[in-house]
């Protein structure tokens, strides 16, 4: 039985569905950034502190390979964060002349704050389950890599 989302995704030049596609993930971007307003937190630091919070201590390039950023926005981001009490640089014990930033208390107390207030947001959205199946027809039509990147919390149990 083939689904409304894909019926839509069969009938859409994918050039267009792809620039649809970026357009609404600017919006949704946005809105959750939007979401962190009051704890003076961009998306971009939430995001690293994130990573950090789900993944420890990681190098720069590290951190530029999971976030997707160049190492010099990731250079700048911990600069930023660190300046401001969230995060820390120490040598890397395997490798001295190698640097890993890792999480202060202050910063995994404003990663916490911060998902919460996004995961607030996220919560409100009136069907989740429409939402990832609309993103695992991109994942597996418009992208044709069928990663499984898009999985709702109800299939990962």
């Amino acid at each position: 039985m083939t689904t409304a989302a894909e019926e839509y995704a069969g009938n859409v030049c994918s050039f267009d569905a792809a620039i649809t596609l970026l357009r609404m993930a600017d919006v949704v971007r946005a809105r959750l950034e939007a979401s962190l307003d009051g704890i003076d937190l961009s998306w971009a630091r939430y995001e690293l502190l994130n990573c950090l919070a789900r993944r420890g201590p990681m190098t720069f390039s590290g951190l530029a390979h999971a976030l997707v950023r160049h190492r010099t926005s990731i250079a700048t981001t911990t600069s930023i964060l660190e300046d401001a009490g969230l995060v820390a640089r120490f040598a890397n014990p395997q490798k001295p002349q190698q640097y890993l930033v890792r999480l202060t208390r202050s910063g995994q107390d404003l990663q916490g704050k911060a998902y919460q207030m996004i995961s607030r947001r996220i919560m409100s959205t009136q069907d989740p389950e429409a939402v990832f199946e609309a993103l695992h027809v991109v994942d597996r039509g418009l992208l044709g890599v069928g990663v499984g990147a898009a999985r709702s919390p109800a299939s990962s149990q």
